[in-house]
């Protein structure tokens, strides 16, 4: 990450107060995800500011931060079993916000926010009795099976699997297709897809952090 950017990043939302030798010892922990170290440029700085300040202001970032807490170490032993860099539980959290029953008006249901095709692909039963993407465990094991999956595809860089999770796998190879271009930060991609990398990003810096943000410090009384 471009230290200029990294800063402009974390000072959306870092108290003005901070030491600077703090906020780089925070820069340097938070500027990567799943130890890929990002080049941040100043079109995805502007990405990771919006995004910031649109969860700091969701009036469920409670709830999230609750749901991350709960659910973030069953998460993390799950993929620690299927070789996935723990970071991947801020996924959840964006995706769901840890409401395992949660269904978005695409029909996308539970805590990784499966498809009904997608979770069918991975196992998971689908019927009138029964929701297995309402499953925590079974939820989680599909989820790093997809996400393994897509960082094969994109020989792991998770920017592009990331938005292949959100956005699917056939849409961004199309999208590098058509375009000629292969780099995430060059792609030209959907608004929702645009950010959904940022919020992933944002998400974690926000609860990494939780207890130096005034909008979300009350949330831990």
């Amino acid at each position: 990450m471009k230290a200029n950017a990294a800063v402009l990043a974390f000072m959306i939302f870092l108290p003005n107060n901070i030491p600077h030798s703090n906020l780089q010892k925070l820069q340097s922990k938070h500027s990567s995800f799943a130890n890929q170290i990002m080049e941040i440029n100043p079109k995805q700085a502007r990405r990771i500011r919006i995004a910031t300040r649109k969860l700091l202001k969701d009036p469920n970032i409670c709830s999230y931060l609750e749901g991350a807490k709960r659910d973030f170490p069953f998460i993390e032993k799950i993929a620690k079993e299927y070789g996935i860099h723990p970071d991947v539980k801020y996924v959840a959290t964006i995706e769901s916000g840890h409401n395992h029953n949660a269904r978005s008006h695409s029909g996308a249901v539970g805590s990784w926010q499966f498809m009904p095709e997608t979770a069918q692909d991975y196992g998971l039963r689908i019927n009138a009795l029964i929701d297995e993407r309402k499953d925590l465990d079974k939820s989680t094991k599909a989820a790093m099976r997809h996400l393994k999956y897509l960082l094969k595809e994109f020989q792991g860089d998770w920017p592009l699997a990331l938005s292949a999770y959100n956005a699917g796998l056939g849409r961004i190879k199309n999208e590098q297709s058509s375009q000629g271009i292969q780099s995430y930060w060059e792609l030209k991609l959907p608004e929702e897809t645009e950010l959904y990398f940022a919020k992933v990003i944002a998400i974690k810096m926000i609860i990494k952090n939780s207890p130096q943000h005034a909008s979300v410090r009350y949330c831990h009384k």
